[in-house]
């Protein structure tokens, strides 16, 4: 009898959570970036600080950076050079997001720095197993759109020619 309530309690359990997935598709996560961005720049102007300026080019570098890093399961910073705040799987809307970065005295001096003029917001999500996802995400920030082009012209990255080339065409 153990058995078969102990498989009944692992199947309710399974089916619960198989019908409550919620993956999120991508306008959504462009949405959230784009709501991030917003809270962040709301803060900078509260503090008389110039609100930066989203930037398309580093939109899909912090992207792709996502991408990598729910692909892989590595966690860490890119080799991108900007000033940069990464998170994974710990917030599910812009205001969670904007919070988390806001509470941690590091990500919240990156982001307030006021020589930054240009950044964006990418997010990348991924089923990583039956029932859990993996959320990644990456904000770049620039001091000027030169150095954006600089850096993506010197830097030696699989992942900034894949997005260069496609760019270009």
């Amino acid at each position: 009898m153990g058995k078969v309530v102990t498989f009944v309690v692992l199947f309710v359990t399974l089916w619960m959570v198989f019908t409550t997935i919620n993956i999120p598709q991508t306008g959504e996560l462009e949405e959230i970036s784009r709501q991030t961005f917003e809270l962040i720049n709301q803060e900078r102007k509260a503090e008389g600080i110039t609100p930066l300026i989203w930037d398309d080019s580093i939109a899909m570098l912090a992207a792709t950076h996502s991408q990598y890093m729910a692909d892989s399961g590595i966690f860490k910073h890119s080799d991108y050079n900007f000033t940069e705040n990464i998170a994974e799987g710990a917030a599910s809307n812009a205001e969670e997001l904007y919070n988390l970065w806001r509470s941690s005295p590091a990500h919240h001096r990156n982001y307030m720095n006021r020589s930054l003029q240009y950044g964006a917001i990418g997010i990348a999500y991924r089923l990583t197993n039956v029932s859990i996802g993996s959320i990644n995400i990456t904000i770049d920030m620039s001091k000027g759109y030169s150095t954006v082009i600089a850096r993506c012209l010197t830097t030696q990255n699989p992942l900034i020619d894949k997005i260069l080339s496609q760019s270009l065409q």
